[in-house]
């Protein structure tokens, strides 16, 4: 900025020169005319004294007469104007410059018919030159000197655009500019400089409302600043950023720049001007700041990242790396940053990925991904998948190489061991005489075995496929009225993810059906989320065919059964008849031979008792009326204890009561436990009127017998 001021003060001494100059050419034309008036009559006199002066001069010369036509041309002129002095001589001034500007041609009749001294600048279009011109009236017609100010001409225009972008670029980016005289202390601030410290316009300012406004954290390290750009001993060089302190307690940043200006008084250096602007940077500030939050955020963010991170150069080497790509690689920092991609890349892949890693600097695409190996510090072989990106600036040249990459390492094993195990699982599922698919999550067959495409009529060799699907039933192989409900099942397990049973008919490759029993069972990941439905489907034909046959036999022996039950039942019906009748014979028997030897047999044998007997006869009537009870005392029992109402348990209990078997010997014969002997015997006693009494059912027993 110092620079500039320089360079104004140069052009204004330059002006003012200039301006000298030009007052002493006319006061020095002007006494030339004067001089040229009084010697008039000497004119002819002294003409080659005169055109040996005319062609002396710097400047070009013309005289025309009233006709416009050339008289005098100096050689001056000819090389001003690109004519020869022969091209001028005695022609008309419009037929040599056809192309003359109005102002110029109205300049020179004002002169001429006016008779007064005219000064004017024109542009030549021939010549593509600017003019500077003096005319003069004479008695002839008129004179005129003229010189070349082309180069003056531009430079004035180079000057007032540079000022003027100067001025454009002060309020385009609204700088405030100040000029400060160390010696008088004055200060000038411009009324944007002035808002930049929170101050109006018309405010009053000084060195130390510099101060004031000023954050006070700044503002002993600014006045320092400030006096080393005084200093006569220093450059003079003044740039500073601070903080300014507005009455609202608001804050702005402040770019501050100048130059002191020095000269020699009195034999001392000393400054005599301290000028310079101020820029607001608050917004840049808070970019900055904000850059460095975002760039310290990156760098954790890198260096603490769980994934291995990288930054490359445009020549394949590596500009920097974080822990785990580190621990990825086995390397320490220092000796990763020695090694390039291709160092640490598998043979197999360099190339791959070196055409991927080319194309990114080219700009051909935007980012890059890749599963490759890599090789371990101690050549170690590991995989991981790279996502490289390009960072570039905002016009878009590339600054490095960003790439991420994740160790995949265990995820391959599982995969090699995956695709081992789907490789046995398909050599098992081709043997399996059933048929065997897998499905996506969504119900979409992906597998099918060999039996499935050979039941379908599609030889392995001619396509691996058996497309069916929910949305379209048309695409399944299942027997049209079986097909309903098979459809309605598998959405129901899809759904749910419920397990899926059905047994349905399906078309084989000759378009007849054979019964099969389907099942599917979903497989889950570690959050039960369903990847895949693995499906089998067995044919049951014959079983089906066996099992209607059973059905019909059973069928046929239960209708059998059936009658045969009824007829059994008729006949047990006609038993119980019977049985019942044996019962009433047997009892109404029993009832009769009682009641004959009690009226036939009895009375007689108390007549004879009563007759007067030997002991002999005695005895063996008492021989006989005992055998005869013994005869009789079964059925007088049955009778006693049908009277009482006794059931068939409590006869047998009351019999061996009567026999003076105890209850633990009655429980043991009959098997069951003594708690019912008890219960029984209190249903007997009850049922004999002898509960509360004190006399013994034994006792009762045998008086009943």
């Amino acid at each position: 900025m110092g620079n500039q001021h320089l360079e104004e003060n140069e052009n204004k001494i330059l002006r003012a020169r200039l301006e000298e100059l030009e007052k002493e050419l006319v006061r020095t034309r002007s006494e030339r005319i004067k001089d040229a008036r009084r010697a008039e009559e000497e004119l002819q006199r002294a003409k080659r004294k005169y055109h040996s002066i005319l062609e002396s001069i710097t400047e070009g010369f013309i005289s025309m007469d009233r006709e416009w036509r050339y008289s005098i041309v100096n050689e001056q002129a000819g090389k001003l104007l690109g004519k020869r002095k022969e091209e001028l001589l005695g022609r008309v001034d419009w037929e040599v410059f056809p192309g003359s500007t109005t102002y110029v041609t109205n300049e020179l009749d004002r002169c001429m018919k006016q008779n007064l001294p005219v000064h004017f600048e024109g542009y030549n279009e021939q010549s593509k030159r600017w003019y500077e011109s003096h005319c003069y009236p004479s008695s002839e017609g008129i004179w005129i000197f003229f010189q070349d100010i082309t180069e003056r001409k531009r430079s004035e225009v180079a000057l007032r655009a540079s000022e003027q972008r100067l001025q454009l670029a002060i309020e385009s980016i609204k700088l405030g500019t100040w000029d400060c005289d160390p010696i008088t202390k004055e200060l000038f601030w411009s009324e944007r400089c002035k808002e930049l410290f929170g101050l109006p316009a018309d405010a009053h300012v000084d060195y130390q409302t510099f101060l004031d406004r000023l954050h006070p954290d700044d503002r002993d390290r600014i006045h320092e600043a400030v006096q080393q750009a005084l200093d006569p001993d220093g450059s003079g060089s003044y740039s500073v950023e601070y903080r300014t302190r507005w009455p609202d307690g608001a804050e702005r940043w402040i770019m501050a720049g100048g130059r002191a200006l020095f000269e020699i008084i009195e034999g001392e250096r000393r400054a005599v001007r301290f000028v310079g602007i101020n820029l607001d940077i608050s917004e840049r500030r808070r970019m900055e700041d904000k850059l460095r939050r975002a760039e310290e955020h990156f760098r954790l963010t890198f260096d603490q990242s769980p994934i291995g991170a990288f930054l490359g150069g445009t020549n394949f080497g590596l500009l920097r790396v974080n822990a785990e790509f580190c621990r990825f690689l086995g390397y320490s920092e220092d000796e990763l940053l020695t090694l390039a991609f291709p160092d640490i890349t598998h043979p197999d892949d360099g190339a791959i990925a070196i055409a991927g890693v080319r194309r990114l600097i080219a700009g051909e695409i935007d980012s890059f991904n890749i599963i490759k190996r890599y090789v371990r510090k101690g050549g170690g072989i590991v995989w991981g998948r790279a996502f490289i990106r390009p960072v570039r600036d905002c016009e878009g040249h590339l600054l490095y190489l960003l790439g991420m990459v994740v160790d995949i390492s265990e995820r391959k094993q599982v995969e090699e061991a995956l695709i081992e195990s789907e490789e046995r699982f398909r050599l098992i599922a081709d043997t399996m005489p059933s048929l065997v698919w897998t499905t996506q999550q969504d119900g979409t067959v992906d597998y099918a075995n060999r039996r499935s495409l050979e039941y379908l009529g599609n030889p392995p060799g001619d396509g691996e496929k058996w497309e069916f699907s929910v949305t379209e039933p048309k695409s399944w192989p299942v027997h049209p009225e079986d097909l309903a409900p098979s459809i309605d099942a598998w959405r129901r397990a899809l759904q749910t993810g419920e397990p899926y049973e059905m047994e349905h008919r399906l078309r084989r490759f000759d378009l007849s059906y054979r019964w099969h029993l389907c099942r599917a069972t979903p497989v889950r990941d570690g959050h039960g989320k369903i990847l895949r439905w693995y499906a089998q489907a067995t044919d049951i034909h014959e079983i089906r065919e066996a099992r209607r046959e059973l059905e019909r036999k059973v069928e046929e022996r239960t209708a059998e059964l059936r009658d045969r039950t009824q007829s059994l039942e008729e006949a047990n019906t006609a038993l119980k008849v019977l049985l019942n009748r044996r019962e009433q014979d047997k009892k109404e028997f029993t009832e009769s031979v009682v009641m004959n030897v009690r009226n036939l047999i009895e009375p007689y044998i108390e007549t004879i008792r009563r007759t007067d007997l030997s002991n002999r006869q005695m005895t063996l009537l008492n021989v006989i009326e005992s055998q005869i009870r013994d005869l009789t005392s079964p059925f007088s029992k049955t009778l006693a204890f049908q009277h009482i109402n006794l059931t068939p348990t409590e006869m047998r209990i009351a019999a061996h009561i009567k026999d003076g078997k105890s209850t633990e010997k009655i429980a043991d014969i009959l098997s069951i436990s003594e708690k019912t002997v008890w219960r029984h015997r209190d249903n007997i006693r009850e049922k004999l009127g002898l509960r509360g009494g004190r006399k013994k059912l034994r006792s009762y027993l045998l008086n009943l017998s």
